[in-house]
């Protein structure tokens, strides 16, 4: 069964840290979606290495992604959301993953889908 949560704002930096801890290393698949551009694949079996919410500086409050590419030997790419508008949960997609999305203020959508608990 498919079940979306939104995530409080307040809660952000706290629900990432944990989403981190729980999926590190894991395979994921990241995928950048918008209106203007349509969905683009940013990486496929990639490893989750980092993310978080930035914490001082002038992107205070952007979302940092790093993975690691794992057809390319210590190759890392990093996404940044500058201006994060919602976080949502979904849990239980179609194909078995869970799904982070991360919509900016432009109503881009990052996706990172990673294999779901039950799956």
């Amino acid at each position: 069964m498919q079940k979306t949560l939104e995530i409080p704002r307040e809660q952000w930096g706290p629900f990432l840290a944990d989403f981190l801890a729980s999926h590190r290393e894991e395979e994921v698949r990241v995928e950048v979606a918008s209106g203007e551009f349509g969905d683009q694949e940013m990486s496929t079996r990639s490893s989750l290495m980092g993310l978080a919410m930035e914490a001082k500086g002038s992107d205070v409050g952007a979302v940092d992604i790093s993975v690691a590419l794992k057809d390319e030997a210590d190759t890392l790419l990093d996404h940044r959301i500058l201006h994060p508008e919602h976080i949502y949960l979904l849990e239980g997609t179609d194909d078995g993953m869970d799904c982070l999305s991360i919509e900016d203020r432009g109503k881009r959508k990052t996706l990172i889908f990673v294999r779901g608990a039950s799956a």
